[in-house]
């Protein structure tokens, strides 16, 4: 809780960072408070508070992550070009209506 006793608003996330793109999330993080991505502890930027993220470890497999992401309504920014070739990552984007965004090359 910030001094003086007041509380931050809650900031509304939209972006998760995937696990390869992790050093970019972090600084993106610390610029906005709309960003997390997996193992994520929160914090407080622009008063606005940042829970933890729900994925807790960068070892999390992509079957299990996205649909939480897409549940959360998040847009996926990654650089694996296995989620647009892999069927497993096929099927779990499909089934879950992903929104991802990828600099992958296939």
């Amino acid at each position: 809780m910030p001094s003086g006793g007041h509380r931050y608003r809650p900031a509304t996330v939209r972006f998760y960072f995937d696990t390869d793109v992790l050093g970019l999330a972090k600084i993106v993080a610390q610029m906005r408070s709309d960003v997390t991505y997996p193992g994520d502890p929160g914090g407080e930027l622009f008063k606005r508070h940042r829970g933890s993220c729900p994925i807790t470890s960068t070892a999390v497999l992509d079957s299990e992550w996205i649909p939480e992401v897409t549940r959360q309504g998040w847009l996926i920014i990654t650089r694996d070009a296995n989620i647009a070739v892999n069927r497993a990552e096929i099927a779990a984007v499909r089934e879950h209506s992903a929104r991802y965004g990828s600099s992958g090359r296939t």
